[in-house]
């Protein structure tokens, strides 16, 4: 599935995208380094795929972190844990939360692209742009501002954050 969604997918967008004369390619990639695991490497191919395409066309790449918003799957972390909030399920066992994302909400990366929509003839033929806040938050800071949020909004919540129950991902 990860090849068909980062791979195959986006070539095939982008070979619609040379057919049809389009000027402009805008991926959204991650900033997660290549050897967390096979989503970012799916990722990274696609990113070399890209700039052996530039000059066709020109390419855009946004890194992007952790962008989070209404609608997100409830595989990712944050729905997650909501869901299970809401649920009121007693415990969540996580990994340490340790670990340090840039948490970015979906309409600013919107903003991004639409700026540069507005703006592309200005950029060379291969661009490369990290989107995010600028700052890294733990995962269990996230979670405990997420956690305190939904108590001020709702009231108490019986949930108990387990950190440390679920080991890490390798090379994280």
């Amino acid at each position: 599935d990860l090849i068909e969604t980062n791979m195959l997918f986006g070539i095939k967008i982008l070979k619609y995208a040379e057919c049809y004369g389009a000027k402009l390619f805008i991926n959204l990639d991650t900033l997660l380094p290549k050897n967390l695991g096979k989503y970012a490497l799916s990722k990274s191919f696609f990113r070399d795929w890209l700039y052996q395409y530039s000059g066709e066309l020109k390419i855009v790449n946004l890194r992007v972190e952790y962008i989070y918003g209404p609608n997100d799957s409830l595989e990712k972390l944050i729905p997650f844990v909501i869901k299970n909030i809401n649920d009121r399920e007693p415990t969540i066992n996580l990994t340490s939360g340790k670990q340090k994302r840039d948490f970015i909400y979906v309409d600013d990366v919107i903003d991004s692209v639409c700026f540069i929509l507005f703006k592309f003839e200005n950029f060379e033929i291969f661009n490369e742009f990290e989107i995010g806040t600028g700052k890294s938050t733990s995962i269990r800071k996230m979670l405990k501002m997420l956690v305190n949020e939904f108590e001020k909004r709702f009231g108490v919540t019986n949930t108990s954050l387990n950190f440390g129950k679920v080991p890490g991902r390798k090379n994280e």
